[in-house]
Order: C-alpha cells, then sequence, then structure tokens
C-alpha cells in the first residue's frame, strides 16, 4: 500500500492546473504615474489587463519575467500605450515571474 500511495502522491503535480493569475506594476517612462497589470492564466494562453496611467500618452516598455519549468527563466517585452486600457495576449501558459522595466533579457518578438 505505500508503494500505491507514493504512485499517487507523483501523479499529483503533473496533474496540477496552470497558476491562476497575479498582479504588478511598472513606474511610466518619463512621466507620473504608473502601468498596473494583473493577468489570468489559461490553459493555452495568458491574458494580461492593463491599465496605463501614463500622463500625456507615454509609452511604456515593460518587461514580463516568465517561468521555465524550472529552466533559465525566458523574458518577453511589450509596449503599452500612455493613458489607455486593455488586454495582451501571451500565446503560452507559463507563469508571469514578474513585471519589470529591464527590457535587456527580452526576446525579440
Amino acid at each position: 500500500m505505500a508503494g500505491t500511495s507514493q504512485a499517487a502522491a507523483s501523479a499529483t503535480p503533473a496533474a496540477k492546473a496552470p497558476p491562476k493569475s497575479g498582479k504588478d506594476s511598472v513606474t511610466c517612462s518619463g512621466s507620473s504615474g504608473r502601468v498596473n497589470f494583473s493577468w489570468k492564466t489559461g490553459w493555452s494562453s495568458t491574458t494580461v489587463y492593463y491599465n496605463n496611467h501614463c500622463l500625456g500618452g507615454t509609452r511604456t516598455t515593460a518587461a514580463f519575467k516568465f517561468y521555465n519549468n524550472g529552466s533559465t527563466p525566458f523574458y518577453k517585452c511589450v509596449t503599452f500605450q500612455g493613458d489607455a486600457q486593455g488586454t495582451y495576449k501571451f500565446a503560452h501558459i507559463n507563469e508571469i515571474m514578474d513585471v519589470s522595466k529591464d527590457t535587456k533579457k527580452c526576446k525579440n518578438t
């Protein structure tokens, strides 16, 4: 019976649902305010909701850091128009670990 419970315990992480949601924000580039983010991870993509409070329509680029199944994290950068809100969809289900303005590690996409 001990072998049965071990097998069941090891099978549980494989059936684990993807991360569900998170929140973060970054400061505006060259103006006062912040860009607020929240996200919901689905089974085939991750949708980010944003609200850019940057004054004067200032565009701000944010670097999203993604968990990579225990490997080195990867990064994607997205630019958001100032004084705007909406959604942005990443076509993968990886967990967002952090949002920052450090765009040096971003992939070109």
